[in-house]
């Protein structure tokens, strides 16, 4: 009978080891889930800040594009007024 009252203790034992072991890898893939998810929402967000800057990105280029238009179009009346000027 102690014999089985024995074994009986092993198994429990062993049980509570399997239990802790659990736990543990049970908390190891709960905090790397969190993880993911934490890098996951940094990753949009900086994905949300860098559209957000090519937009900007976008509306200074066409800014400098119709300035040096109009840069352009100064410049070239300028050189025609120097030729009527000069002509005069």
């Amino acid at each position: 009978m102690s014999e089985c009252v024995l074994q009986v203790e092993e198994l429990r034992q062993r049980l509570d080891e399997k239990n802790r072991h659990i736990e543990k890898k049970t908390a190891a893939a709960t905090q790397a889930t969190q993880d993911r998810n934490r890098l996951n929402n940094e990753l949009n967000e900086l994905r949300d800040h860098m559209d957000i800057k090519d937009r900007k990105i976008n509306v200074l280029q066409r800014k400098v594009g119709l300035k040096f238009v109009e840069i352009s179009q100064v410049f070239a009346y300028v050189c025609l007024l120097l030729h009527q000027m000069c002509n005069v």
